[in-house]
């Protein structure tokens, strides 16, 4: 029961955010900042990347880097899914050009 609610408060906090347009990125900046935050996501956002992992790398270490990693690729990929599609763009354009109809004389 827990993870469908983890689930559907996951849910409800991305359909929050807009995807960004160019002209909302103040507000998207603060919404994405604020469900990565709720998600506990944001650990990439608020701390710099730790060193690499090497040979004498600690395991309190190792596991730091891993948590960081993994927020890093979870932020990345919440980002992504609310960018702007150029290629949703340009296939609407392309579209509206195709359905015009030549009205002149």
């Amino acid at each position: 029961m827990e993870n469908s609610a983890t689930i559907a408060s996951i849910s409800a906090n991305l359909n929050s955010v807009s995807v960004l347009n160019g002209e909302n990125f103040k507000d998207w900046k603060e919404n994405i900042k604020l469900v990565l935050g709720c998600m506990d996501l944001d650990l990439a956002l608020r701390k710099e990347q730790p060193a690499s992992p090497i040979e004498s790398t600690t395991s309190k270490q190792m596991k730091d880097y891993e948590k960081w990693d993994r927020s890093n690729h979870m932020c990345l990929m919440i980002i992504k899914r609310f960018k702007k599609s150029d290629k949703a763009e340009k296939n609407t354009l392309l579209q509206n050009l195709i359905s015009v109809k030549y009205q002149g004389k």
